[in-house]
């Protein structure tokens, strides 16, 4: 006759059995799972666009990848574009942080990102150029334009080589690409002699109509709208000093 003992022994070790199979089975799961890893297939120095044929993709254990790498890149795809901070040796895990690579346009309208250690040119599109003027703190709204703003040029004309006094609207919805930061002092100072270094992005035609426009007369910056009105103003369509007096006045 089986002694209730026994019975309690048959299924203490049943149970053992189970667990030691189940944890078993688990062990081997873990090894034989392996998942894609992206390494540099070469070295890649600092402050290079990093492309397709420098990747490479490697196996490693997931449980390795989840605890030594849990930021690296699976997808060779998802780094190319990307342009590195610091240099990367040939085998050597691409991992998605920012202080090792950055997107260049990954921020609204390519401004540069807070790291100063990309150059600029990484954040300028291939079909524009940057270019800065000296502007006071009229022709910008007080000094307190930003990064990112869209802007729209005036330029004023002050000598009869440029076909007498006038003022012109000459673009229209252009970004600022960069800034020069202006003390509190400066702000709060009358003085027209401080001026504030804003850097546009424009076409290469546009550049060379800016860079006429600021040694010829004076430049103002209008702020526009996050979004503007579909109204198609006139550009060709100068104001002269007569039409200051001629204007009526409008009520709104």
């Amino acid at each position: 006759m089986i002694t209730k003992q026994v019975w309690l022994k048959t299924i203490l070790a049943i149970f053992l059995s189970i667990c030691i199979a189940f944890y078993v089975n688990q062990f081997f799961k873990s090894i034989s799972e392996q998942v894609g890893v992206v390494v540099a297939s070469e070295n890649i120095p600092a402050q290079t666009q990093i492309t397709s044929n420098m990747l490479k993709t490697v196996q490693v254990r997931a449980e390795d990848r989840s605890l030594l790498v849990p930021n690296a890149f699976t997808d060779i795809q998802a780094a190319v574009g990307m342009v590195t901070l610091t240099p990367l040796k040939a085998g050597e895990v691409v991992i998605s942080e920012a202080d090792k690579l950055v997107l260049p346009n990954e921020s609204v309208s390519g401004i540069p990102s807070e790291n100063k250690a990309l150059p600029k040119a990484f954040f300028i599109p291939p079909d524009q150029r940057a270019i800065s003027l000296k502007v006071d703190a009229e022709g910008t709204l007080g000094f307190s334009l930003n990064a990112g703003d869209k802007v729209d040029v005036i330029f004023t004309s002050t000598n009869g080589e440029m076909g007498g006094i006038y003022s012109k609207t000459i673009l229209k919805n252009i970004t600022i690409f960069d800034i020069k930061t202006i003390s509190e002092k400066d702000r709060e100072s009358s003085s027209n002699l401080i001026l504030q270094n804003v850097t546009l992005l424009v076409s290469p035609e546009e550049a060379q109509l800016l860079a006429l426009s600021k040694r010829k007369g004076k430049i103002d910056f209008i702020l526009t709208p996050l979004n503007p009105d579909s109204q198609d103003w006139d550009l060709t369509k100068p104001t002269y000093p007569q039409e200051i007096y001629e204007k009526e006045i409008i009520n709104r």
